[in-house]
């Protein structure tokens, strides 16, 4: 019997695989109302709330740091994004690679997000290699 943990929208099930004719099957714990069942009860409904309508920033990675802020990154090789560099942070200089054109990337790739005060502040992740 092998265990495996499948992670939906924020609610962890566990799942058993059985071999049946050389052959993976996946039994999912099923509620009467046809619904999976999580390994756990609890009588949290649950609860999606939008409190803000653009982050600027679309989430690769989210972290959620003892500050009670969330650090939010995205990737780099589109070269855009719905939040700029703050006035005074240098835009970063890339080669685009169809064209050979020297440009700049002025859009913040990563922001963090002040959960008391919903406020989204744009970072600038660097990178620095160390050899």
């Amino acid at each position: 019997m092998i265990v495996t943990l499948l992670s939906l929208s924020c609610l962890v099930f566990v799942v058993e695989a059985k071999l049946k004719q050389n052959h993976p099957t996946f039994e999912i714990p099923i509620s009467d109302q046809g619904i999976p069942k999580p390994d756990f009860e609890t009588n949290s409904k649950g609860l999606w709330e939008i409190l803000s309508q653009n982050s600027g920033v679309s989430a690769m990675q989210i972290n959620l740091m003892p500050t009670n802020k969330i650090v939010v990154y995205d990737t780099t090789i589109f070269r855009i994004s719905r939040l700029l560099l703050p006035k005074g942070v240098p835009c970063v200089p890339f080669q685009d690679l169809k064209t050979r054109e020297n440009k700049v990337d002025c859009f913040a790739h990563s922001m963090e997000y002040d959960i008391a005060t919903n406020q989204v502040r744009p970072l600038k992740v660097c990178v620095i290699i160390i050899i």
